[in-house]
């Protein structure tokens, strides 16, 4: 079953050209049976996990992974597989591509990401803005795209990695559980509930402080003011987002933090935030991790937190969604009444009292509710709503995505869902993904682009306007 799904979305005035969807898949193979027999079984192979990615002045990515016949200890293996845009390696397929900056490896079908070592499993995974990171059943973390920033956490002097290689310099005696790939800068979490951070840091995006605030982290650093051992700290960390120039996490008590830049309350800490020694600044900066005041004032415990590219939300342990920062294109889901440029501190939207999940696209938000169906809001420019409308429909308030149709012309119940740029994916209880919305085609080739679309991996880069299987991960 899915356990993890992670969102990275990308501001539309950096001229955003696509989105990347990771989706983790595996096939239930016998170790025995070996590579040619996964050959066979591509189109059953059910999806474990999924998540999406974006880039600046780019086209979009995915990847996932499947039985490798290895034998792990569950008696299978797993493996990342990639599709979509890959510039600058961040698929992880490997090669020169274009020239000699790594361009134009795209891909509209999945492809295995080269560079996990042999008997190594892949237990977690996310999209950035330009590259890729996996987390291995080793603990270690494995990442691969542009480096510009550090954000691969490898040699400064390495301008991008084109196959997922290790990092260097995270804690060798907890290993990492989970990983979040932002804009440019990369979170991990370790088993212990520690907090690390590598990547740009010009907006305090990493969270180490005014001190250690600066143009760039070269190297894994510990946020220590997040620690569960230091005093006043609740709990530890248990989920992390990091978005484009802002980070949130939540705790074991369910306490949720945020830093980085607040403009147009990201963060969620009220008014104050454009508002500090008499004047006003509408890119306040948080240096160190701050709670989320709203939240625990109301007793709301966070359970999962969720960065869009200018709208931040989480989910409580009851099953309510809440959401703050950006609203002018309705991602927040507040209704016409309640619309607004922007709120600085966290709402409940109405009609989520049963959310199990929740992900944060571009301009838009999906919602996974406990009875299996997806709700969603905000923007729909290229149906990544998923109501099947071929028209801008936006929507101010939670509407039904459509359901998917299992193959056996059942409606299949959704499990997990990710929400990119512009496009989105979901998994049924049957293992199956079904991807939707912009495929990178209409209005998108600008002539910086290197490599096409192909994100939703359908074998086009059409735009889709409701759930589609995606009816192969053959690698």
């Amino acid at each position: 079953t899915l356990d993890h799904i992670h969102i990275y979305s990308r501001n539309p005035a950096h001229r955003l050209l696509s989105m990347a969807l990771v989706a983790l898949s595996i096939a239930r193979l016998a170790s025995r049976r070996g590579l040619e027999k996964v050959a066979e079984r591509a189109t059953s192979t059910p999806v474990q996990k999924l998540t999406f990615g974006g880039w600046f002045r780019r086209r979009g990515c995915t990847s996932g992974f499947r039985d490798s016949g290895g034998g792990g200890s569950r008696g299978y293996a797993t493996f990342a597989m990639s599709c979509g845009n890959g510039d600058f390696g961040r698929l992880g397929h490997g090669g020169e591509g274009q020239g000699d900056a790594g361009l134009g490896l795209s891909s509209e079908a999945f492809r295995r990401v080269a560079g996990i070592p042999q008997g190594v499993d892949v237990r977690a995974v996310s999209a950035g803005g330009s590259h890729t990171a996996l987390v291995g059943s080793d603990g270690h973390v494995y990442t691969c795209g542009l480096n510009e920033h550090s954000q691969l956490g490898h040699s400064p002097g390495t301008t991008y990695v084109p196959v997922a290689a290790r990092v260097v310099g995270l804690p060798s005696n907890d290993p990492v559980v989970a990983v979040s790939a932002g804009h440019y800068h990369t979170l991990c979490v370790t088993r212990g509930g520690e907090l690390w951070a590598f990547g740009r840091n010009d907006q305090s995006q990493c969270g180490l402080g005014k001190e250690a605030m600066g143009p760039v982290v070269h190297n894994p650093a510990w946020v220590q003011s997040l620690s569960p051992k230091g005093p006043g700290n609740a709990g530890r960390i248990t989920g992390v987002a990091a978005g484009p120039r802002h980070s949130l996490a939540v705790t074991s008590e369910g306490a949720v933090y945020s830093w980085g830049v607040s403009k147009e309350g990201t963060l969620g800490h009220g008014a104050e935030e454009g508002w500090r020694w008499g004047y006003f600044f509408s890119d306040a900066v948080e240096t160190t991790p701050r709670l989320v005041r709203g939240l625990a004032d109301s007793g709301r415990r966070g359970v999962s937190v969720h960065a869009g590219m200018m709208h931040s939300a989480c989910v409580d342990d009851a099953g309510m969604a809440h959401v703050w920062g950006q609203g002018r294109f309705n991602q927040l889901g507040l209704g016409a009444d309640a619309r607004a440029q922007y709120i600085t501190e966290p709402a409940s939207v109405p009609g989520t009292g049963c959310v199990s999940a929740l992900s944060c696209g571009g301009n838009f938000t999906l919602a996974l509710t406990r009875n299996g169906s997806i709700l969603s809001w905000g923007a729909n420019q290229n149906g990544e709503l998923g109501g099947g409308e071929e028209a801008d429909s936006a929507t101010n308030t939670p509407r039904p995505v459509k359901r998917a149709n299992d193959g056996d012309g059942g409606i299949g119940r959704f499990t997990k869902v990710s929400a990119g740029w512009k496009h989105s994916a979901a998994i049924t209880s049957g293992g199956q993904l079904y991807t939707w919305g912009w495929g990178g085609s209409a209005g998108t080739h600008y002539d910086d682009a290197f490599s096409s679309g192909g994100q939703l991996g359908l074998n086009n880069d059409g735009d889709f306007w409701e759930p589609t299987l995606v009816g192969s991960l053959g690698g």
